[in-house]
């Protein structure tokens, strides 16, 4: 289930989520950690205190037949293909994942990345991530199936034009 924020963007280092009915600041996130503005919608950031974020340096990783291995620790993740300049990641693996983790996923300067639907929760088909854009996952450990990782957020490069 993808969360009703209406746009995230860059301001003054900090990644700023706002609500979609007022445009009101809900939650920034930056490397000190997540500050919480204001009330969440009840459809699932409710428990958003209890989120694990370690937001530091980006760390590289690169896709291997589909799968995505994220570094225990990580949660900024810059997102290289194994090959070319576009790749499809069909599962995302992170050995010490926990509820509430989020991942913060963005591609290589060149990269474009497709996360696909059948082993991560994502509010559509597939998700294109090209430079510029970014892709927001949570944990969720008792998911159904193999999607532990759900979207909450999802920009295209031309949102944050």
């Amino acid at each position: 289930m993808a969360y009703n924020l209406l746009k995230s963007a860059w301001e003054s280092g900090l990644l700023v989520f706002r609500k979609r009915s007022d445009n009101s600041h809900v939650m920034t996130v930056g490397t000190s950690g997540v500050s919480v503005t204001g009330t969440l919608s009840s459809t699932g950031l409710a428990t958003l205190a209890s989120v694990n974020l370690r937001l530091g340096a980006v760390t590289a990783a690169t896709i291997a037949s589909g799968v995505l291995t994220i570094p225990a620790g990580v949660t900024y993740v810059r997102v290289a293909s194994e090959s070319g300049t576009s790749d499809q990641v069909d599962t995302i693996t992170k050995a010490d994942a926990a509820d509430g983790d989020l991942l913060v996923l963005i591609p290589l300067n060149t990269d474009t990345i497709t996360y696909d639907d059948a082993n991560i929760d994502l509010g559509a088909a597939t998700r294109a991530v090209a430079p510029g854009g970014v892709i927001v996952l949570l944990y969720n450990a008792s998911a159904v199936g193999a999607a532990s990782w759900q979207e909450v957020l999802f920009l295209a490069a031309s949102d944050n034009a």
